[in-house]
């Protein structure tokens, strides 16, 4: 949830949800008057919803839902509810892909951070390194409390990482970016 001041001075608001079902996952933006019924949601909740507008941001899906639109969680899992599993995607299979993927593999190096400043003029810490499974390796950037969690990270360390973003990095190859809606979870270490 954001609460914000318009140039108007008058509040607003936004709450950030990432929705999935067989076809993917999208991020829904709940704005203003909207937020409530997105409030108290919870990860497994069954919604259905009717967003007002769409459009792509940074090549991934992105759904918004403003006070014409509505937002309603489902009593039960009827008929009609999607099914939808998280799989892990194995980093070969990154090509081609958009949106939110969840990996897992072991970190291959030391992990390093960075000061950056965001386009909205934010400074904030980067944290990259790279994560191998027995297909390939990619680069991974942690954000935010991320950045904490992955600087923490030994090589060999096994890690999974949820809801990552497929990006394409400086020179066009493909990398993983964490996001509001990401996790980081060390769930081993490499025997020696």
């Amino acid at each position: 949830l954001k609460e914000f001041t318009l140039p108007d001075g008058k509040a607003g608001r936004a709450l950030s949800l990432l929705l999935g079902d067989e076809t993917g996952m999208a991020r829904l933006t709940v704005w203003d008057e909207a937020v409530d019924d997105g409030l108290g949601l919870k990860e497994g909740d069954i919604v259905e919803f009717q967003p007002t507008s769409f459009r792509r941001r940074f090549g991934d899906l992105e759904l918004h839902l403003r006070k014409r639109g509505f937002l309603s969680k489902l009593a039960s899992r009827s008929h009609r509810a999607p099914s939808w599993v998280e799989r892990l995607v194995s980093i070969r299979d990154l090509d081609g892909r958009r949106g939110y993927v969840t990996v897992e593999g072991v970190a291959g190096t030391v992990p390093s951070a960075r000061r950056v400043t965001t386009a909205k003029g934010r400074e904030t810490q980067v944290v990259s390194f790279s994560l191998g499974d027995s297909s390939g390796e990619v680069r991974v950037s942690a954000w935010g409390a991320l950045a904490d969690k992955a600087m923490g990270l030994a090589a060999g360390s096994h890690v999974r990482l949820r809801h990552g973003r497929i990006v394409r990095g400086r020179s066009g190859e493909r990398e993983l970016s964490t996001s509001v809606f990401s996790s980081l979870e060390v769930t081993g270490e490499e025997k020696a």
